[in-house]
């Protein structure tokens, strides 16, 4: 009989223990009277549903729960609708109004919509496009410790594309990405290492 690997058991049971948590969460905030819940409960029932867990997946019922949130300027839920929004998940694809949540949110200083700011004035969905932005916006996440904006803010540095080309500063960004796990850094990395070596 094969031996159960000690890591895969503690795996297994941390995630039995997150799910019943999750259970538990889901069951009082469905006890609470809609008025009574807070934005942040609206936004983790939106969370739920997006995910299907611990409920069945349903982006419709997500979006009508992290809009409640997104009124009380709860910059996860506006980050969730701008996500909602921008992949077409639960509503009609509309980059207009992915901008305008991702908007709210990156001025409160959330990370993750700011990077999709960044996305967005890069390839001018929604927005009109607009490099400088797009560098401005990857940035702003980057500092915050985002791979993906700080992958995106060196390749800007790389190519001069909203900024002023400066290598130096593209490895420095490719090296804080790669260090995060971001593998298209540590692949730009290598190529940079291997260029360098063949001259």
């Amino acid at each position: 009989m094969a031996k159960l690997n000690t890591n895969s058991a503690n795996a297994i049971f941390m995630a039995m223990e997150k799910f019943k948590i999750l259970h538990k969460r889901l069951h009082y905030i469905k006890r609470l009277p809609i008025r009574d819940l807070p934005a942040s409960s609206q936004y983790q029932l939106g969370f739920f549903y997006h995910q299907g867990q611990p409920v069945a997946q349903n982006f419709a019922t997500a979006v009508n729960w992290y809009q409640k949130a997104a009124t009380f300027e709860l910059a996860a839920a506006q980050t969730a609708l701008g996500f909602c929004y921008y992949h077409g998940e639960g509503v009609s694809q509309d980059f207009d109004i992915a901008a305008e949540w991702f908007t709210k949110s990156a001025n409160q200083g959330h990370a993750i919509a700011q990077f999709y700011l960044g996305v967005i004035y890069a390839y001018g969905e929604g927005v009109s496009l607009d490099l400088s932005l797009a560098a401005k916006w990857f940035s702003a996440s980057a500092a915050q410790g985002d791979a993906e904006a700080q992958y995106n803010l060196a390749i800007c540095y790389a190519t001069g594309q909203g900024v002023v080309q400066d290598f130096s500063t593209a490895v420095e960004w490719f090296k804080k990405a790669a260090a995060l796990g971001n593998t298209l850094a540590e692949q730009q990395l290598e190529l940079l290492h291997s260029n360098c070596s063949d001259q």
